[in-house]
Parts: C-alpha cells; structure tokens; sequence
C-alpha cells in the first residue's frame, strides 16, 4: 500500500481482468458494499464472538462492509473487545503497553513492526462460502509515532455498530 511501485497496485477493468480465489456474497445497500463475516480466527482459532455482531439489521444498521476509502479496519463494540484482549494476551510480557489519548480503545506498545512482531499469528476473517481475509502483521499493525505500534484493527465509534474492512487489510490482495 506503501510504495507505489508495487507490481500489483493497479485497476484492471475488462476482458485483462482476471478472478481467481474463493467468493463470498456481495450486497450493495445505501451505497455501500456490504459482506457476509461469519467470524474471526486468531492463529488458527475461531474467537468467541457472537455471528449477530457481523449481520445487518432489518432496519438497516450494523453489518460489515468493505471500503477502500478508509485506512483503517473497524469492529463493533463486541467484537472488538474480544479480539482485543486475545491480541492483547499474545503481546503481554512481550512489548510494553502504551495508552494513547486520542484513541483510548486502541491498543498500542512500544516496538517496530518488522522487528519486534515477527512471527506474530494472523488475523483471519471468515467470510461466508469459505473465502477467508489473513491479516499479517502489516495489515494488522500501523506504526504511531516513533518506535511505537497500535493494532490498526479499532472500536467503531461509539453508538455505530458498522464494521468496516478498510484498505490496510485488503492490501497485498487482489479484490475482484
């Protein structure tokens, strides 16, 4: 996402467009691109999140969609906190842990992506009919200020139960 001179940062429209991999349903509503998230693993195992937390409300709120438009990626409320304290458990005693104001739900320390998280499990989104989006530590990570990281993963604002799969985790995919 970084470095524009990356082979695969390009818009293929037309007969050159080329599709591969697994599908999930696709529902455009109130013009935004709506998924089917069934879940979230962390190295390899399927959190306790209740599957409501991901689904759109008859009356039309909540639900995930994906956005190219927004950096990060965000999860409501629910769901965040799971995932958060089981992150949270892999990095303590690891990094120190470091409280930033001006996001109080993000969860931050001290280090550098590339050299203190190697080897750190991905993230997975399960999505409906087996397509699945792995989050590694640059997609999962962003770096905020110096020597420091924050999970680029946050709470959706309060009182919006949207999930939102921004660009930092569709990064090193190819989206069709």
């Amino acid at each position: 996402m970084k470095d524009p001179k990356y082979p695969h940062n390009q818009l293929i429209l037309g007969d050159g467009a080329k599709i591969e991999g697994l599908s999930t349903p696709l529902e455009v509503y109130n013009d935004l691109y709506y998924l089917t998230l069934e879940g979230i693993s962390l190295a390899e195992r399927r959190l306790e999140i209740e599957p409501e937390i991901f689904k759109r409300t008859p009356s039309g709120t909540g639900g995930i969609v994906i956005d190219s438009g927004t950096t990060l990626s965000f999860l409501a409320k629910g769901a965040y906190d799971v995932l958060r304290a089981e992150v949270q458990k892999l990095m303590d005693g690891k990094l120190e842990k470091v409280e930033e104001p001006d996001i109080p739900s993000a969860l931050c320390y001290k280090g550098i992506i590339s050299q203190d998280l190697v080897g750190f499990p991905d993230v997975v989104l399960n999505f409906a009919d087996g397509a699945e989006l792995g989050l590694d530590i640059e997609s999962l990570f962003q770096e905020y200020g110096q020597n420091e990281l924050c999970m680029a993963l946050q709470e959706s604002p309060v009182g919006n139960d949207l999930n939102d799969v921004g660009i930092m985790a569709q990064q090193f995919y190819n989206v069709a």
